[in-house]
Parts: structure tokens; C-alpha cells; sequence
């Protein structure tokens, strides 16, 4: 079996984050959504509850057979991927574990936490944009799905507090609904 994990702060989910979404669930026997409660690289980010980013990665999901494992948002540990990859090896059954990741993650590999266990143990397939060209020899067992989404959840939570209003192509307006009803992204 084919186990893909998608994992990430999704804070907000966004268009981009449902079209790999979409491109994985037709690729992989399965797929696995791991929502993280802060990145290491990213703890200046405006938190929001677990409960809504579970929530609206629901909405964005729909009916597919795919599951969200909270294991990083329950863990009281920094969400090394390291340590989800150890929980995965232990709780999933799989041939083959693929982890999906965007060109920004890709750029700080080799910064990560213990990557050569994560490289030895997991194929890597990472969404680019075009005009994306890192060579580097670690990275040569990576695969590159060509991904030209410009717009990043960072981006949207600044359009959110500047009262920019967000169109569809952008993010699904369930969510975007979901996060005004719900005030979030407003504060400082």
C-alpha cells in the first residue's frame, strides 16, 4: 500500500493546499492529513485552536476517504517530523510511506531534524513552481510535481486582518465563511 502524509500548519487551508489534496487522493492508495499545532519554523505564526484548523480541513476534504491524524496537534512535544514519522512507523501499515511537501519545506531540508533518518525512510514528493531550480545532492530521490499556486496561507491571514476581501480561487469560501463567523486572523 501506497501511504501519502500531507502535514502542515494549514493555518489557513487554502485553494493550493485542496488542489494537492485532490492530486494525492487520485495518486495514493491512501492519504493521511497531519495538522501540526505550531512548526518549529514557524512560531511567530497567529495561532488558532486545533478544533477550527481540523474544521475547516474538513470542509475542504468533503466526502473523500481521507483521515486527519492529530497526532502533532496532541503531541506537547516541537512537531519534528522525525517524531511523526516514528509514530507513522508504528500506528499505519504501508508498502511504501510518501511524504508530500511544498517547495518552501524542500528549501530547509536539510535543516530538519534528524533527515537522513527522514530521507532513508520516506519517498519525498514535493510540489514546485516553475521557476523553482535547487540542485542539491541530497535531494536527487525527490519527486517534482510541477504546482504553480501563488498565493500562501501567510499571505491570506494578511488579507484576512486587512479586511482584503478573498475570492474562490483563493480559498474555499466555506472556510473563508468559516473564518470570518469565527473572527479569525484578526489580531495583531
Amino acid at each position: 500500500m501506497n501511504l501519502a502524509i500531507f502535514g502542515g500548519s494549514f493555518n489557513p487551508p487554502h485553494v493550493g493546499h485542496e488542489m494537492i489534496i485532490e492530486h494525492c487522493y487520485n495518486s495514493f492508495d491512501r492519504l493521511l492529513i497531519i495538522p501540526n499545532r505550531t512548526s518549529p519554523e514557524k512560531k511567530n505564526d497567529i495561532y488558532i485552536s486545533e478544533l477550527h484548523k481540523v474544521k475547516m480541513l474538513n470542509m475542504i476534504i468533503g466526502n473523500k476517504d481521507i483521515d486527519i491524524d492529530t497526532f502533532e496537534i496532541k503531541s506537547k512535544q516541537d512537531n519534528y517530523t522525525y517524531y511523526t514519522l516514528k509514530y507513522l512507523m508504528e500506528n499505519y501499515k504501508f508498502s511504501n510511506l510518501y511524504m508530500i511537501i511544498g517547495e518552501d519545506q524542500l528549501l530547509n531540508l536539510s535543516n530538519w531534524y534528524k533527515v537522513d533518518f527522514i530521507l532513508d525512510n520516506v519517498k519525498i514528493v514535493c510540489f514546485k513552481r516553475a521557476s523553482f531550480n535547487y540542485k542539491n545532492k541530497i535531494f536527487n530521490n525527490i519527486k517534482y510535481i510541477p504546482f504553480d499556486y501563488p498565493f500562501s496561507s501567510s499571505g491570506i491571514r494578511r488579507m484576512i486582518k486587512e479586511n482584503i476581501l478573498i475570492n474562490d480561487g483563493t480559498i474555499n469560501q466555506d472556510v473563508y465563511k468559516y473564518i470570518i463567523h469565527n473572527n479569525l486572523y484578526k489580531g495583531p
